[in-house]
């Protein structure tokens, strides 16, 4: 295997614990246009996109009524939203072993660089790559094939950590390998089932597991 030279990361679920946040937004979206309260259980197959939550389980309304909904449930909380406690460590750690680091999410661009800047983290990333800079949302490769160019990494030498499913496949289909954790949207099985390359529950696991991956 080619030598790691770069490390991708998801934002929610991943860096950042917005799950209640998340959750919270989308069930109340889909409750107001369906007059339907979903499950965590209901939405997680959709959550990588508010787009996904629409068309599975409120399609019956605009898509832009449904997202109009959904932010403005979730924009007032965004100040509450916080990093995962061991996130600042883990970046930093591997930052300073030299690793190019990419923020590569569904989020926007503009929502992505004013968290990382308030937590931060800026000075770690090198890039950041949003649902805004591209086309096509994950599971499509183009969030990742972005942050690519943006830092001139090679697929075969990028690992992307991601917590859900679409993480998996937007890496795969990137020709990037995947660490799925376990602690953001996702499940273990879920993440086995998508074909994660490896999994971890913590993120203070990830700079051995790298340097073990580079070993191998």
């Amino acid at each position: 295997m080619p030598k790691v030279s770069a490390v991708f990361f998801d934002l929610d679920g991943t860096l950042r614990d917005s799950l209640d946040a998340v959750y919270g937004s989308l069930q109340h979206a889909v409750e107001v246009h369906t007059g339907k309260r979903p499950t965590r259980d209901d939405i997680r197959p959709h959550v990588h996109h508010h787009v996904a939550v629409h068309k599975a389980l409120a399609s019956n309304v605009p898509e832009d009524d449904f997202v109009q909904t959904f932010r403005d449930k979730l924009y007032p909380t965004q100040d509450d939203i916080t990093l995962y406690d061991t996130a600042h460590e883990t970046v930093r750690a591997l930052h300073e072993k030299g690793y190019i680091l990419a923020v590569v999410t569904s989020a926007s661009h503009e929502n992505s660089v004013d968290f990382v800047r308030k937590w931060a983290l800026d000075e770690y990333f090198d890039a950041i790559s949003g649902v805004t800079d591209t086309v096509h949302p994950k599971p499509a490769p183009d969030l990742i094939l972005n942050a690519l160019a943006l830092t001139g990494c090679a697929p075969d030498e990028t690992i992307m950590i991601g917590d859900l499913p679409a993480d998996v496949a937007c890496a795969h289909a990137a020709g990037v390998r995947c660490i799925g954790i376990t602690h953001g949207f996702g499940l273990r099985d879920t993440l086995e089932a998508a074909g994660a390359d490896y999994i971890v529950d913590t993120l203070t696991e990830i700079p051995a597991l790298i340097e073990q991956i580079e070993a191998e």
